[in-house]
């Protein structure tokens, strides 16, 4: 009698551990998540001495937040700048790689050169980014000697490829350009600069 019974409840115990099975598989689908970059302020360094290169170059610590259950791969981040202004330029910066950390110390040294990395599941993913921006390579470009101007109010997107799907995400930020910035220089101990997105401070 109970081997009648244990045969005849055989089948559900087995289409119950399919539907786990299934749902597990699944659940991507169900509780896609996403990443998301989560943003608290920014810094400026002018010149990369070491690479030859004069423009100001855009520091982006940048908190990536995994939702999804599984790894995700973020590859070229880029960042849009939209000047608030009427007819306001676009800036676009291409990421040139990773600090350590926000020092003197840090920024004296060649950053690590990268293009993509790994946010795994339910986390975040800290990274201290470093932007130049397009064609600051090119000498005959008027971008080769970009500088922030004081004054300059910017709307901050972030781009950046999701595994293979490109995202741009609008940060709701606005990058003010502080008067201190017009004196950074190289030849002085005042060549870069970081400010949160709440409020400016002196050097």
């Amino acid at each position: 009698m109970w081997g009648r019974r244990f045969m005849d409840i055989m089948p559900l115990v087995f289409s119950g551990l399919a539907i786990l099975v299934t749902g597990w598989l699944a659940r991507d689908s169900f509780l896609p998540g996403k990443v998301r970059p989560l943003l608290t302020g920014y810094g400026v360094i002018r010149e990369m001495p070491d690479e030859g290169f004069p423009s100001d170059h855009l520091i982006l610590p940048i908190d990536w937040e995994n939702t999804s259950v599984r790894s995700r791969v973020v590859r070229k981040p880029f960042v849009v700048l939209k000047e608030v202004v009427t007819n306001g330029k676009e800036l676009r910066f291409l990421l040139g790689g990773e600090y350590p950390t926000i020092s003197s110390k840090a920024f004296t040294e060649e950053y690590n050169r990268k293009s993509s990395f790994m946010v795994e599941p339910r986390s975040i993913t800290s990274k201290v980014l470093v932007f130049h921006i397009e064609n600051w390579w090119d000498e005959d470009n008027d971008f080769y000697r970009f500088r922030f101007n004081s004054g300059e109010s910017y709307k901050v997107y972030i781009g950046f490829y999701e595994n293979t799907k490109l995202r741009m995400e609008e940060m709701g930020l606005t990058l003010k350009v502080y008067a201190t910035l017009d004196r950074l220089d190289r030849s002085t101990s005042y060549w870069w600069d970081y400010f949160t997105f709440e409020e400016p401070h002196a050097p």
